[in-house]
């Protein structure tokens, strides 16, 4: 089935479950194949959202080969006829690039203007806000992909807010804080006092993320022409660095890479009343423990591993409310929503018991808040080296494709953890 029809289905299940949630008497059902029924709809439920997000972004990834099919096809009938007229040629990055990567040298057939252009990236037209970057940094359609790909990998580079940078010399981001300020009612002659605003600053600090070495056989770059090489390093390349850069986005601590979220957010929402449950309750205190003003943009939300969304949709199960507090997404590229806001998935926290499934004592598994005010930075984009020469004997290339990155929180209390009693 399609992501659409999957969705659909998804929602008709979600109707089920609904109906099912109403026949409960003081939030349990006292009927057993009720309860046999509810338990075999949540299931469905769950695998039909498993399917329905990896149906997505197949269908993102295929829309964006045959985007880039039709561009490479385009560029070719324009190279033709800008052969027969070389007074009119002109020269494409994306067409150098790839003619570049995925055949072998002999075959290259770049001119020298063309390889001056993948070697300095001598344009800023490609990806907005970097020019004379070097190092052969990939077209903006293969950029795409890889951003669309390493998405479905964790859940911070689809919460958090990203920013695009020219350098990776460290950043210090100010930071102001008046909250605890207030305005006071003066006398016709009074006299208004100073009260100081408190400045600081956020440390961004650059490091480098690799892939690691793809290696392909010499015969594989001679003999292909279909693009199965292209779809080697569109596959493995975005979830090679998706997995890495979630995992320090998440995690980090700063020394020798970014800092992570469980690092950055140093302010606590509440600790749970339990060591193994969350109530609804609980999840609504952490909401509103959040400063109203970090309560309205558009990436404010929850952040929790897919064990932990399970568990918190367990909870209406076994609740007397009679209006669900989760809320499934009807609209494609739109996030499921617990009391009205997002969630993002990242399997990067802490999960549930492996056997109870229910929370981990002592963890931090729940965050809440205006995750934009996470700051993710990039160096330009995603670039890729091509080493020829190094596996000479064994008759292979290698690829590797690396990035510069940054990351920090920039405003305490934005964000906010539960923490397991």
């Amino acid at each position: 089935m399609t992501a659409l029809q999957l969705r659909q289905e998804r929602a008709k299940v979600w109707g089920t479950i609904t109906d099912l949630r109403g026949k409960r008497t003081n939030g349990k059902f006292t009927d057993p194949t009720q309860q046999a029924a509810y338990d075999a709809a949540d299931a469905e439920f769950e695998r039909l959202t498993t399917e329905m997000l990896a149906a997505e972004v197949a269908e993102e990834q295929e829309k964006q080969h045959a985007a880039r099919a039709a561009q490479m096809e385009s560029e070719t009938r324009q190279r033709a006829a800008a052969d027969a007229k070389p007074e009119s040629k002109e020269l494409t990055y994306g067409d150098a690039f790839w003619r570049w990567a995925v055949q072998h040298k002999d075959r290259y057939n770049l001119t020298a203007d063309e390889m001056r252009m993948i070697q300095t990236r001598a344009t800023d037209t490609q990806i907005a806000g970097t020019s004379n970057l070097g190092g052969y940094l990939v077209p903006q359609a293969f950029m795409a992909e890889l951003e669309m790909v390493m998405k479905h990998y964790g859940g911070m580079i689809e919460a958090c807010g990203i920013m695009q940078r020219n350098t990776g010399a460290q950043l210090r981001w100010p930071t102001g804080d008046d909250t605890g300020n207030t305005g006071r009612f003066i006398t016709e002659t009074g006299t208004a006092a100073v009260l100081s605003m408190t400045f600081g600053q956020v440390l961004f600090d650059f490091f480098s993320v690799t892939s690691d070495i793809i290696k392909v056989s010499a015969d594989l770059m001679t003999d292909e022409e279909v693009g199965f090489l292209q779809q080697i390093l569109l596959t493995i390349l975005p979830e090679r660095l998706g997995r890495a850069l979630n995992t320090k986005f998440t995690n980090g601590t700063g020394t020798n890479e970014p800092y992570g979220l469980t690092t950055a957010v140093t302010t606590s929402a509440l600790t749970t009343a339990g060591g193994t449950a969350i109530t609804q309750a609980e999840l609504l205190k952490a909401v509103y423990s959040v400063n109203r003003a970090y309560r309205a943009g558009q990436q404010v939300g929850w952040m929790w591993s897919d064990g932990i969304m399970a568990y918190i949709r367990g909870t209406e199960i076994g609740n007397t409310n009679t209006v669900p507090i989760f809320t499934p997404s009807v609209v494609q590229g739109e996030p499921d929503k617990l009391f009205g806001y997002k969630i993002f998935i990242n399997n990067d926290l802490p999960d549930t018991h492996a056997t109870t499934r229910l929370p981990v004592t002592a963890t931090k598994s729940v965050y809440f808040g205006d995750f934009s005010k996470f700051k993710i930075m990039r160096v330009g984009g995603i670039h890729m080296s091509k080493e020829e020469h190094l596996y000479w004997a064994t008759r292979e290339v290698g690829f590797m494709g690396w990035e510069r990155v940054a990351s920090n929180l920039i405003a305490q209390g934005a964000i906010k953890y539960i923490l397991q009693a």
